[in-house]
């Protein structure tokens, strides 16, 4: 049998470990690709960090160099710091995922053993993390020299401790992260970096009025060099103060090869205390001058039919209509969540925007990015 078709069926069985238990015993073919779906994806949590790091670290083990993502789950400092004292060398690993990571608390041997795996690193996920000042944690991702991936949440800090950026940032490519001041910091570090991080994918949540500054001035610093950008800005007053004042702010005329915007967590709930107007997205998307865009993404939140009105489909229908957007048939994709009957709300929407559905640019759950 070919090797192409061992790969299949195991690729078959990704999410299914005892059967990859059992399809790593058949043969040698078939072991690599067992051994892949079993040990790439590795999770150290509280409750099996111990038995984990046993069978990992245990002499002649030859699970190290399959583990290509690591997580590290951390509600004890203790934890984390095991783990990172005892983990043998991990040769091919691209990713690295923490939660609750306290630096402060961490041990030296720790310190440098995390400075070191970061080394050769792409991707890094600090979930939760606590740092005593923001440079501290601006050390921690200038350390890591590859890293193309940037994922932050929730990022806790001493803000009476002054702030001193580095004078060279990683090599990023995307970024995603909750706005808060600390991501305010950070955009404010990326911009006075020589080079800039060249990122063609941009994603933040939870956009409130005092982070439309610093989230609008980043995007316009980004330039040519940003593809990608999804942004939730959610509504908590019934006005949309900040919605409405995003909308006149973001400046997407030096973007020019921007190909793909998506408006995250768009809660359309009829009990929703905030606005659940849609007009600023329409504002924002009839600025954009360049005929580069492929697609415009709404994430929804519905929890019936009638609540799909509040996206006024009229408006959008002519919108895309227009030359700029037609020009390059740029798509409407709907993500839609909630309670709502989705079969249904696919329908409304599809009867309302008829023109653009039957010009084949209307989709559904299609993820660009």
């Amino acid at each position: 049998m070919p090797h192409e078709l061992y790969d299949m069926i195991i690729d078959f069985l990704h999410d299914d470990t005892p059967a990859l238990c059992i399809a790593g015993l058949v043969c040698k073919q078939w072991l690599p690709a067992a051994r892949f779906h079993l040990f790439s994806n590795t999770r150290l949590a509280p409750f099996n960090v111990h038995n984990a790091l046993a069978v990992i670290c245990s002499a002649g083990s030859t699970i190290p160099p399959h583990i290509l993502h690591l997580e590290i789950e951390d509600d004890e400092t203790q934890y984390l710091d095991e783990a990172l004292l005892r983990l043998p060398p991990l040769s091919n690993l691209m990713s690295l995922s923490l939660g609750k990571i306290d630096w402060t608390s961490l041990s030296t041997g720790a310190k440098k053993r995390l400075s070191t795996i970061l080394q050769n690193l792409t991707t890094l996920c600090l979930n939760y993390p606590s740092f005593e000042s923001v440079d501290q944690a601006f050390e921690l991702i200038a350390s890591a020299p590859s890293l193309e991936n940037l994922l932050l949440w929730s990022v806790n800090y001493d803000d009476s401790c002054n702030y001193s950026p580095q004078d060279r940032a990683p090599p990023l490519k995307r970024i995603q992260f909750d706005a808060d001041p600390f991501t305010s910091n950070l955009m404010d570090w990326f911009c006075r970096c020589h080079p800039t991080p060249n990122v063609h994918t941009f994603m933040v949540s939870g956009i409130s009025v005092n982070d439309i500054p610093a989230v609008c001035g980043h995007i316009r610093h980004l330039g040519s060099a940003l593809k990608n950008i999804a942004i939730s800005c959610p509504g908590f007053d019934k006005i949309g103060t900040a919605q409405t004042l995003l909308s006149k702010q973001i400046d997407l005329t030096q973007n020019t090869s921007l190909r793909n915007i998506s408006f995250d967590s768009i809660i359309l709930y009829a009990d929703s205390p905030g606005s659940r107007s849609c007009d600023w997205i329409i504002h924002i998307i009839s600025q954009i001058p360049h005929r580069s865009l492929e697609s415009v993404t709404l994430n929804i939140f519905l929890g019936n039919l009638e609540e799909i009105n509040s996206i006024n489909l009229p408006a959008l229908d002519i919108l895309f209509l227009n030359p700029v957007l037609s020009s390059n048939s740029t798509k409407l994709c709907f993500m839609i969540r909630g309670g709502v009957d989705r079969d249904a709300a696919r329908a409304m929407i599809k009867d309302g925007l008829r023109e653009l559905d039957g010009r084949g640019r209307l989709e559904f759950n299609v993820m660009r990015f």
